[in-house]
């Protein structure tokens, strides 16, 4: 994209300070992320007395096909565990405090918006260096932007574009230190996709990711982050280490102002629950993501532990349904499979009671949320009265039918998280559907995906978000694979307009019932189904303290990762 020399006017609007306050909303009063450390360990953030220098070697809970990680860098085949990983490497513009969701600086010291809401002006530290000792420019910024939404890199950047809020208009160069990013229309929520998890945003040196190329680039990462790129022995791990001319870091972290604590990070990937807990209990690796909820109890009262309780914001546990095509397609029977699902035993049975069952669409810390606004719930009864109503009735074999067609489809989920859905085919059964149950790994679920061959497809438990855009990422028409991430295919021309009048007013009222309008269609239509939401918890050997649960919850911070006794 061209530079240009001179700040945009942006219509020949002034550009003002931002204000905090005014961008935030009501998201600076909503309650902080719940983060408690249970256990008799020395665990995150309780106090204990540290030493410099040591390893601590963490391990990932969720696995791609191959147990292994995609690329190692910000915007382009980022999994789960890749946002937790590059955010040592890299670093974002801004970050949101944990406790309280203010923004605070990280590459940018200062920034602000014009009074529209369409440019946002960030003004970089003048001191922040990359690793190869390159300072970090405007150039870099707008470069990393643009990238995020370069088409020559479909699909792997397709939802990192999508969680920009598809209104990226491009990034302006002013001078060295100030750039300007552009959006087509209003957008009050900017600047939350301007941290790491609002659109898995990190800073690249251009003219590395230019002389090696982009695939390469992902091999072996330069940023300017906390840590240093050591090595990535494929299938095993990843290895980081203390940058120690590191002075940049988001305030709310006990080490602004200076590097990190322990000399290296060693990431692995143990997809298997049991494995990684035997890997944590024999030593073998220092803290871990996903607490099996079988042994959480057990854990939080074990002292050799400590259980960090992290409360998934954003999305709640959503089961994606097959909107445009098959069986699924009709809004009663999606009315029905809401109705037939039983949630707190799904709860009780797979979450051995520590997730929460929910019918709501977005979790209540969301700003704009409506929490009395629900999809239909638990009510086998109404819900074989609302498929007799629609038309069906019971077979020979108590299954539905109409029409000669039995109310039969499949129900694709990951092989890791199976347990969900032979609970829920046990459930649809009892109101005359049948669901069969086909596990899947992530590349095979996403091809049957992108055919549309399946009524209910589930590949996580939620969507960790800062802001209500996570609905038009995951649901906006536009968003439609190979486009985004729209996994129910979803074209509804009136929640369209709703989401995008809701994100591109800078009227709270407006915005209020805009959002309201948009839930309320969500729970009519049921493109997504809601089941529990499950919290997001890690566990820490005792002796590991300073891991920092995201504003969001799936993701890990380590810049005051640290050790209370010598290691090698």
């Amino acid at each position: 994209m061209n530079r240009s020399s001179a700040y945009p006017s942006a219509g020949g609007t002034a550009v003002r300070r931002n204000r905090r306050a005014r961008l935030l909303g009501a998201v600076a009063a909503v309650a902080a992320l719940t983060l408690s450390a249970c256990g008799g360990g020395s665990g995150a953030g309780d106090g204990a007395e540290g030493v410099e220098g040591g390893q601590i070697t963490w391990a990932f809970d969720k696995p791609s096909d191959s147990e292994d990680f995609l690329s190692i860098q910000p915007n382009y085949k980022c999994t789960s565990a890749c946002v937790s990983l590059f955010q040592t490497i890299f670093d974002p513009l801004l970050a949101l405090d944990p406790a309280n969701r203010q923004l605070v600086g990280v590459l940018a010291e200062k920034w602000e918006t014009n009074a529209d809401a369409t440019a946002f002006t960030f003004h970089l530290r003048k001191d922040a260096t990359f690793h190869d000792g390159s300072p970090v420019t405007a150039e870099d910024v707008a470069y990393s932007y643009d990238r995020t939404c370069d088409k020559q890199y479909l699909p792997g950047n397709a939802y990192a574009c999508s969680l920009l809020g598809g209104n990226y208009a491009g990034a302006d160069v002013v001078d060295d230190k100030t750039v300007v990013i552009r959006t087509t229309e209003p957008d009050p929520d900017f600047l939350m996709r301007a941290t790491p998890r609002g659109a898995y945003t990190g800073i690249v040196p251009k003219h590395v990711v230019e002389q090696v190329g982009h695939d390469k680039f992902g091999e072996n990462p330069v940023g300017s982050g906390p840590f240093k790129f050591v090595e990535w022995v494929r299938g095993d791990h990843v290895t980081v280490e203390r940058n120690p001319d590191y002075k940049w870091g988001p305030s709310f972290t006990k080490t602004a102002g200076g590097p990190p604590h322990v000399d290296r990070m060693v990431f692995r990937y143990i997809g298997d629950a049991q494995t990684r807990l035997a890997a944590l209990r024999s030593g073998e690796i220092d803290g871990m993501d996903g607490v099996p909820a079988a042994d959480q109890v057990s854990l939080e009262s074990d002292p050799q532990f400590t259980v960090t309780k992290v409360k998934y914001q954003g999305g709640t546990g959503w089961l994606y349904v097959n909107t445009a095509s098959g069986i699924t397609a009709d809004v009663q029977v999606r009315r029905a499979i809401s109705m037939a699902i039983d949630r707190e035993a799904v709860n009780k049975t797979v979450y051995f009671g520590v997730a929460t069952p929910t019918e709501n669409v977005i979790t209540e810390e969301i700003e704009f949320s409506r929490p009395d606004i629900k999809v239909p719930g638990y009510d086998p009864e109404k819900a074989k009265a609302t498929l007799a109503a629609a038309g069906w009735t019971p077979g020979p074999d108590g299954i539905m039918q109409k029409d000669g067609q039995r109310l039969e489809f499949d129900g694709v989920v990951y092989n890791e998280q199976a347990k969900i859905f032979e609970i829920l085919e046990s459930q649809l059964r009892a109101v005359g559907i049948v669901m069969h149950v086909k596990p899947v790994s992530p590349t095979e679920g996403l091809k049957i995906r992108d055919k549309q061959e399946f009524g209910l497809w589930m590949s996580s438990v939620g969507f960790g978000s800062a802001d209500i855009g996570v609905l038009y990422s995951t649901l906006h028409s536009s968003q439609r694979p190979p486009n985004g991430y729209n996994p129910s295919f979803f074209n509804n021309p009136q929640f369209d307009a709703a989401i995008v009048k809701g994100r591109s007013s800078v009227d709270q009222a407006t915005r209020a019932a805009a959002f309201t309008e948009a839930q309320q269609i969500l729970v009519d239509q049921l493109p997504h189904i809601p089941v529990v939401r499950a919290d997001k918890n890690f566990v820490t050997r005792a002796g590991v303290t300073g891991v920092i649960g995201d504003f969001a919850g799936p993701y890990r911070l380590f810049y005051d990762a640290q050790l209370t006794e010598a290691s090698g």
